[in-house]
Parts: structure tokens; C-alpha cells; sequence
């Protein structure tokens, strides 16, 4: 019989030692309640992790401030908010040596690619992490909530979808979907570049619509599962290391999300690699292209990168005949890859794949990105074009 995980009583160390490890089909999984040990029991999770055992952290909205220590044990990169990003630089600078103490010291101010960080009332919860030991690493799959004006959200609603969310039932399947992803991934992973690490970041962005003379709030605007994977080029080069992060992107679009809401379609989607330090270069990027047509099924391949290139490649299964630009600027660091179609159905029905990379110069051992994922949503039918959601930038951060 399976309970929701917000039943599970978890209420000492001795009891959490003798608490049954679950199974899926793939690997077995120790559940963390993070609402009721926040992070005084992370001992654990290490012992989990070190015995191969996959751990899933949940919560009503988990501080990955306060379980950035266990991401630096475990060597995990992390997706951050601005903010967390700041609180970490302040919290644990005893965690960060001299070279890339000296590195953070180089940050600049935002630059004016990200001035549109617009809406006051996003509010970002992180209910679920999962940790995943293979072959050496710990992977992570990070699940965030983002609502675009929390002040319009009733709260018992709310809180309602985040029970939902973790429901045990629910976390096992995520678990076992992501179990096989990694997988799959560990054996397509040759490539003449080395290896890194991967990050999974999991983000459905919640917004309000206008329609038929009334607003309807707390609809999925979109939803992207992206893994990024960190490479190392190779190179020599005194003090620097040459790293080229690859972005797998599934992205689930209107009308898919919410096929009984108003005609609402994707029409275009954006996803966007920005430098952090001003001592880290942008010295490639793919794809390079102002505009390529891409249609159903097609099959696109790139590399990136030297002295040793990531070569990477995915098929198109949105729309056909969808305009793809990718578009770097060695000027102001940034890179972005965009698609647009404006049909009826907008880029898809359900969901589409993409990929784009780009490599840096990185001084020191601590690698950090600026990044974006923007959905174009529009009324169908509608030739006023469309409302970008997920306006905010947020932080990629490795130290490898």
C-alpha cells in the first residue's frame, strides 16, 4: 500500500537507520524528509549515497542554501536562484579555496542582457532533489515550482500541488524515469572530451491568462527537463581549464500542459548561456547558425569545442518547418538558441527535444554560468505575438 510521503513518520536517527529502502525496477531509493530534519541528519544521505544507494530529499520547499554543504561533499553542481547564489558566496566562503576565492572576487555587475529579471512576485520552491550515484559520480535532478505572481496564488492551493507533487507514488516513477535517463546517458556519453559531471534541472513555470473576458490564474505556462553536462577540452593551458557545458532540453509546451484550458499554444522557446566571472572567455559555441529550418524527425548534429570536441545530436520532433538560430556573441559572453513557429499549434502539440552547447575558458576549478529558459506563449489565432514566462536568470555552479 503506498502512502503519501508527507505521512511518513521519520522522527530519529535510529529510526531512520532502521526505515526500509525502497525498490524500484532500477535501483533502490532512501527517502529524506527534509520537513521534518532539514539538514541535521545529511550524514545519512552521504552514507546512502557512498553504498549506491539513490537518496530523493523532499519537502515543502527545501533551502538549497542550507544543503549546499552536501552538494560540495558530493561534488554536485547546482542550480540557484540570484539570490541563493549570493547567500552561498556569504555563507561558506570557508568552503571555496584561495584561487577560486580570488576568482569570486571577479565577478561582474549584471550586465544589460539581464536587466528583464521584471516580475517582483516570482516566487521559486524546490520540493523535490534526487541524488544518484553511478559509476563514481553523483548525479541530480532538481524539481522547481516557479510561480509568476505568488500575491495571486491561493495559498491552500498551493500547498496543495506541492503534496500532490511528492506523493510517494509519484516520486517513485520520477525517480525510475530519471534512473533510466541516467543510464542512458552514462553509456552515450563517449565523446573525445572528458566527462565531468550532469545536472538535471526539472522546472514547470506557473502563470495567470486572459480569456474570454476573465483571467484564469495558476495555469503551466511550460515545463523544461534539461540535463547539463559539463565536459573538460583538454587543454594545457596554465591555470585555466577549457569546459564546454551541452544542454539536453525537453521541453512540454501548451496546448500539452493544459489541454483543458484556453487555446494557449507555445510559439517559440529560448534557451540561453550567459558568463558569470569576467575572467572566464566564450570561445565556441553550437549550434551557429541565423536561421535553420527544422522539420518533424529530422536528425541535427554538432560539435564543440577544442583541442578535444563534445559532439552531440538530437532528433526534432515539434513542428516541421520550425525557424532554429544559434546565435553566440564572444563581445558580451552571451549564447543563446531560439526557436519560433507561429502555426495553429505553435512549436508542438506535446513536447519537443533541443540541444545547444557552449565552451569557456575557466580560471580556476569553480565554473559558473548565467542561464535562461523563456517560453513565447500566445492565444492561439492571435497575431499580437506572445508573453515570454521565465523571465528570471539563474545561476549554474561546479566546482569541480
Amino acid at each position: 500500500m503506498i502512502f503519501p510521503l508527507v505521512f511518513i513518520n521519520i522522527v530519529s536517527a535510529n529510526e531512520i537507520r532502521n526505515e526500509k529502502t525502497l525498490e524500484t525496477k532500477a535501483a533502490k531509493i532512501f527517502l529524506y524528509d527534509y520537513n521534518k530534519h532539514g539538514s541535521e541528519k545529511f550524514e545519512l544521505v552521504t552514507d546512502k549515497i557512498e553504498k549506491g544507494v539513490t537518496v530523493a530529499i523532499f519537502g515543502d520547499d527545501i533551502s538549497k542554501v542550507d544543503v549546499y554543504p552536501l552538494f560540495h561533499e558530493l561534488r554536485v553542481p547546482v542550480t540557484l536562484t540570484k539570490e541563493e547564489d549570493q547567500q552561498i558566496k556569504t555563507n561558506y566562503v570557508d568552503l571555496f579555496d584561495k584561487e577560486d576565492l580570488e576568482k569570486m572576487a571577479s565577478v561582474e555587475e549584471p550586465k544589460s542582457n539581464h536587466s528583464i529579471m521584471l516580475e517582483p512576485n516570482i516566487k521559486n520552491f524546490t520540493p523535490l532533489i534526487i541524488l544518484k550515484p553511478n559509476n563514481g559520480k553523483v548525479f541530480a535532478d532538481f524539481h522547481e515550482i516557479t510561480v509568476k505572481d505568488i500575491s495571486k496564488v491561493n495559498k491552500g492551493q498551493l500547498q496543495k500541488y506541492i503534496r500532490d507533487y511528492i506523493k510517494e507514488e509519484k516520486v517513485l516513477s520520477i525517480i525510475e524515469d530519471y534512473e533510466n535517463a541516467v543510464s542512458e546517458k552514462v553509456s552515450t556519453m563517449a565523446t573525445s572530451a572528458r566527462f565531468l559531471a550532469s545536472i538535471r534541472k526539472t522546472q514547470t513555470f506557473h502563470g495567470d491568462f486572459y480569456f474570454a473576458g476573465y483571467t484564469r490564474y495558476w495555469k503551466e505556462a511550460g515545463k523544461h527537463i534539461t540535463d547539463y553536462l559539463i565536459y573538460d577540452n583538454g587543454d594545457n593551458e596554465i591555470g585555466y581549464d577549457h569546459l564546454t557545458v551541452v544542454a539536453e532540453a525537453e521541453i512540454h509546451s501548451f496546448p500539452y500542459l493544459n489541454p483543458n484550458g484556453p487555446p494557449f499554444v507555445t510559439e517559440a522557446y529560448e534557451g540561453k548561456l550567459d558568463n558569470y566571472y569576467s575572467t572566464d572567455i566564450l570561445i565556441d559555441y553550437a549550434p551557429d547558425t541565423s536561421a535553420k529550418t527544422l522539420n518533424n524527425s529530422g536528425t541535427y548534429n554538432f560539435n564543440v569545442g577544442f583541442p578535444w570536441t563534445v559532439s552531440f545530436g538530437y532528433s526534432w520532433h515539434g513542428k516541421s518547418r520550425t525557424t532554429m538560430k544559434g546565435i553566440g556573441n564572444k563581445e558580451n559572453q552571451l549564447y543563446y538558441n531560439y526557436f519560433y513557429n507561429g502555426g495553429t499549434y505553435g512549436l508542438s502539440t506535446s513536447k519537443f527535444t533541443a540541444e545547444y552547447s557552449a565552451m569557456y575558458k575557466s580560471r580556476g576549478t569553480l565554473l559558473k554560468l548565467n542561464y535562461q529558459n523563456l517560453f513565447g506563449i500566445n492565444l492561439s489565432g492571435s497575431a499580437t505575438g506572445y508573453d515570454w514566462y521565465g523571465k528570471n536568470w539563474y545561476v549554474l555552479s561546479y566546482d569541480y
